[in-house]
């Protein structure tokens, strides 16, 4: 269990928070005059590592968990 928490952390470590910069908005010239865009960006690709990474999250704590409660009652 203990080799399947450090397999379920590689890719999490490999992500970096910062990665992801949104587009900048014009504040000089004719594109500044356009009108703006409302919401958010959408990236499928982003959103999905966000979801495997709190599903590996999840995960490990889950794993972290039972071998607390092993080590406990040894």
């Amino acid at each position: 269990m203990i080799e399947t928490i450090e397999e379920a952390r590689q890719p999490v470590a490999k992500v970096n928070n910062n990665s992801y910069i949104g587009a900048k908005t014009a504040m000089y010239g004719i594109e500044a005059t356009l009108p703006k865009a409302s919401g958010g960006t959408s990236n499928p690709v982003y959103t999905e590592v966000q979801r495997r990474v709190y599903s590996l999250n999840y995960l490990i704590k889950k794993y972290e968990q039972k071998i607390a409660e092993v080590q406990k009652r040894i």
